[in-house]
């Protein structure tokens, strides 16, 4: 199954450290606020590796407030945190519970 990304979560080195956290954050917020509009998945991708590249605060920063706002979605209910594995079979299931 095919999952494609809604965003990679960049890291700051070269040019884009010049890319505010702000906007990277609320880039996220955008994502997830389709996804919830649409009842489509929001899959944000990101190597391991990446969070120690670059401007390392940045990036655990930027995650940390995307993963707060994430967290904040599901306690109200409008979104579903899945696996990759759960994400696959609800795709499979034609993106409906079962």
């Amino acid at each position: 199954v095919n999952l494609p990304a809604s965003q990679f979560l960049m890291t700051y080195d070269g040019p884009r450290t010049l890319i505010p956290t702000a906007s990277r954050i609320r880039q996220a917020q955008l994502g997830l606020d389709r996804a919830v509009q649409n009842g489509r998945l929001y899959h944000l991708w990101f190597h391991p590796f990446n969070l120690g590249q670059g401007a390392p605060g940045r990036m655990f920063g930027a995650l940390e407030a995307i993963l707060q706002d994430v967290s904040q979605r599901r306690d109200r209910g409008d979104i579903r945190i899945m696996t990759m594995e759960q994400a696959a079979t609800w795709i499979l299931n034609g993106m409906r519970d079962g």
